[in-house]
């Protein structure tokens, strides 16, 4: 396994003290990505390992970094409904959080205060990288199509605030 798995696999496995010591090793690390472009902060994001997203922001990693499909890793982590990580990229600045994001963590607040201030909820959608007609989306991605108002019910549902 060379040095990208291994570190990925840390963030994955949530060894947070074994991703900090291999980014003093190589500072590097903490923007690589594999496959879809998934970086070590888009795995925890995804996971809702808190403390390693601590560390990988801390040593540099891309907060706006983007996934072959479109994805943030905020935009990920309330997808995901990766509750504590969504809330800690907000406080370093990553955002703002979309309506469908919002209905995602089951911010009801939010989703609400969305709606009454009138936006165009069609720009609140997730933006995606565009396919060739021989792609398809990639099955953590779960990507759906069809109106906002139905991808913020099914992100809301998936993650249990239905």
């Amino acid at each position: 396994m060379n040095e990208t798995s291994q570190f990925l696999e840390a963030v994955k496995q949530n060894d947070a003290q074994r991703v900090s010591e291999m980014l003093s090793s190589n500072p590097e690390l903490a923007r690589v990505a594999e496959g879809f472009d998934k970086t070590g902060l888009h795995w925890a994001a995804e996971l809702d390992h808190i403390d390693v997203a601590r560390v990988l922001v801390d040593a540099g990693a891309d907060i706006t970094a983007k996934t072959s499909w479109g994805a943030s890793p905020l935009e990920w982590a309330a997808w995901m409904g990766s509750k504590h990580v969504a809330e800690f990229l907000l406080s370093r600045g990553a955002g703002p959080l979309t309506f469908i994001g919002s209905a995602a963590l089951g911010n009801l607040e939010e989703v609400k205060a969305i709606v009454e201030s009138g936006v165009d909820l069609n720009s609140q959608r997730r933006t995606v990288a565009p396919l060739t007609p021989d792609e398809h989306w990639p099955p953590d991605s779960a990507h759906i199509l069809g109106d906002t108002l139905s991808e913020a019910l099914f992100a809301a549902a998936r993650n249990g605030h239905g």
